[in-house]
């Protein structure tokens, strides 16, 4: 979030936009090559013997996807707006965006082999290299948004290497899933992934599509990337406690109940302290790091803070499903919200501008999170009836 702030108050909103545009639109086609791979591999790791077979596999197949993506979306972000994804901008965003996805691979690798520690100390000091590069660069007075985005591109290799080093996945081997079969089992943590974002970042998008000026996408995807960077402590605390909920679920279901009684308690005062954090401190915060420039950015922030208390409690709700086998049972809630979001997003901007696409991003995420909670009683009052696992192992 640091990292975020510096960037955006030091090259300025206009310089700040096209690096916004290019990681909106690389964000919101990654799926063709991250498929929802890690969070399946943390759910599928936790119940299978071979974790590192696991990992190669997924390594392997991204590898594969992710040069079919990288010369496609290229290619059709030039034709879209050229002069909004320049060339050398949208080349580096989507080596970094692919290094650094399939980074978080092998993360949840370490954090299936009980080496959650040193998972987390590799992210951190990503994060603070990352800033540490930036600061450097403003040291020697090089204002450039291709320097920006190489440094950072330079950070998430030093670390990649680092991890695959830590992690030792198996690229050969006899456990060496099959890609037809790693799709099939993982098919629906792939839609879940693709829902989640074009959800996630089809705001962003709908103001640079539809022409919006490069401030007020500057000032929203400012707005939108804190809020993003903020949920990336819960979502951590999820990907860290998930295979030990998908374990006790297997085992023991009292100690699963217990563990996400306990989970829910704790993300509720942890999303309602984001939500009064963001609101009242997001004046003092902005002001002081970009200035006057950013008072929009400012009233943005009040406006969607709320985004941090729902999507924190919605961790713990997908939590559940994905533990108890119910991935599938997430699908139909998440359609529904993308396709309210875009729709309402189009119309939205056209009719209201930034306040349409406010509105639309709020009662989109209460309806996502209103559909989790249909799915969860459903499974609570009939378990049996709800539970879709397929085992991998029945595929070595």
């Amino acid at each position: 979030m640091v990292y975020l702030i510096i960037i955006a108050q030091w090259l300025g909103a206009e310089q700040y936009a096209y690096i916004a545009a290019a990681h909106a639109a690389t964000a919101l086609s990654a799926f063709l090559f991250s498929w929802g791979f890690n969070e399946w591999l943390m759910k599928t790791g936790a119940i299978n013997f071979d974790v590192e077979a696991l990992g190669g596999s997924v390594i392997k197949l991204k590898v594969l996807l992710g040069v079919v993506w990288a010369v496609g979306l290229w290619a059709v972000l030039r034709l879209i707006r050229p002069e909004l994804y320049l060339s050398s901008v949208i080349i580096l965003t989507i080596v970094e965006v692919w290094f650094d996805s399939t980074f978080g691979t092998l993360l949840a690798l370490l954090i299936l082999k009980s080496r959650a520690q040193r998972a987390s100390v590799l992210l951190a000091l990503s994060r603070l290299f990352r800033l540490l590069t930036v600061i450097f660069l403003m040291v020697l007075g090089a204002r450039s948004v291709v320097w920006v985005l190489l440094v950072r591109l330079i950070t998430t290799l030093i670390f990649f290497v680092l991890a695959w080093i830590y992690a030792k996945p198996k690229l050969l081997g006899e456990h060496i899933i099959k890609p037809k079969v790693l799709f099939r089992t993982s098919s629906a943590f792939n839609i879940g992934e693709l829902l989640n974002l074009i959800f996630l970042h089809a705001d962003v998008n709908i103001l640079s599509w539809l022409g919006a000026d490069l401030t007020v996408i500057a000032n929203y995807s400012i707005v939108i990337s804190l809020i993003n960077a903020i949920i990336t402590l819960p979502s951590g605390i999820f990907n860290v406690i998930l295979p030990n909920m998908v374990r006790a679920y297997q085992n023991l279901k009292s100690h699963f109940y217990r563990y996400i009684r306990w989970l829910y308690v704790g993300f509720i005062i942890l999303g309602i302290a984001l939500w009064i954090g963001a609101a009242y401190l997001s004046m003092p915060i902005i002001t002081s790091f970009f200035g006057e420039t950013y008072l929009t950015s400012i009233q943005l922030m009040i406006w969607l803070s709320p985004l941090l208390a729902v999507r924190t409690i919605n961790q713990a709700n997908i939590a559940y499903l994905v533990a108890v086998g119910c991935q599938t049972r997430r699908l139909l809630p998440q359609l529904i919200a993308v396709i309210a979001k875009i729709v309402g997003g189009l119309i939205a901007v056209t009719e209201l501008q930034t306040l349409g696409i406010i509105i639309v991003t709020l009662g989109t995420e209460g309806m996502l999170y209103c559909g989790y909670v249909i799915q969860i009683v459903r499974h609570y009052l009939n378990p049996q009836k709800m539970e879709c696992y397929e085992h991998l192992n029945d595929h070595f």
